[in-house]
């Protein structure tokens, strides 16, 4: 179970959903720490993973414009948790991502805060 306070780490290229996520978990108490809105950026968070105490990372499938094939969510998934296998993980995309701990979906963002405290 994550704390109702988490530091979250947020995966994702659209500026707007970025922002709405960020709004919905500040708005509930937990710390939005670091963003990425490339793969190359995800990929460069990680390494920052454990020196800013990141416990959760919400990811987005789809981090390059015009290509939906998922694989840059499922590649960065893979590296976190080689990298730092204790870190939880959502899905906030509208393709699901197998091997997270939530596949939550863009849908719901709104549940995200509650859905973080519960994981």
């Amino acid at each position: 179970m994550s704390p109702e306070r988490a530091r979250v780490l947020v995966v994702e290229n659209e500026e707007m959903w970025q922002e709405i996520i960020k709004d919905a978990l500040q708005g509930s108490g937990h710390q939005v720490v670091l963003t990425a809105t490339s793969l190359e950026e995800a990929l460069e968070a990680i390494e920052r993973v454990k020196e800013l105490g990141i416990q959760v990372a919400t990811i987005d499938a789809n981090l390059h414009e015009g290509i939906h094939n998922g694989l840059d969510g499922k590649f960065f998934l893979e590296t976190i948790r080689e990298v730092a296998p204790k870190v939880k993980t959502i899905g906030l995309s509208s393709a699901k991502i197998e091997g997270v701990d939530v596949n939550l979906g863009k849908e719901n963002c709104l549940d995200l805060a509650d859905t973080i405290t519960k994981i």
